[in-house]
């Protein structure tokens, strides 16, 4: 939204590549409007899908937009926005289950390796 006699533009700059977020499930964004005097610039995330605590920093929430809307204007022109990739933590935890499995695998061979020389010691002693 904005004024016709001023021009609004968005920059949007994602502080780390979304394959580099915080941390493995965890995604960031900050977007900056340039917005005139009488403009606004909305910010609606409800694309966003499998979407855990979504958390915003800045900008006014939408009284009709719901949790997932911002409205930036030249007093408040910079808003970030947090949240958590449900999908990427469903891909941790088979990755976690994988490693737990094959740790006790690699655990168990090891014990039947061992096994013959500690029996060896024990016959002889």
């Amino acid at each position: 939204m904005r004024a016709p006699d001023s021009r609004a533009g968005i920059i949007c700059k994602l502080e780390r590549p979304l394959a580099t977020a915080p941390t493995f499930t965890e995604r960031a964004m900050t977007l900056r409007a340039r917005t005139g005097s009488g403009g606004a610039v909305l910010l609606d995330v409800s694309a966003l899908e499998n979407v855990d605590d979504l958390r915003f920093s800045g900008g006014l929430q939408s009284p009709l937009g719901g949790s997932r809307m911002r409205i930036l204007y030249a007093g408040d022109d910079t808003v970030s926005v947090e949240w958590v990739d449900v999908t990427a933590q469903e891909q941790r935890d088979i990755v976690l289950v994988l490693i737990g499995a094959l740790s006790a695998i690699a655990a168990a061979t090891l014990i039947e390796a061992v096994r013959p020389i500690v029996e060896r010691h024990t016959t002889k002693g």
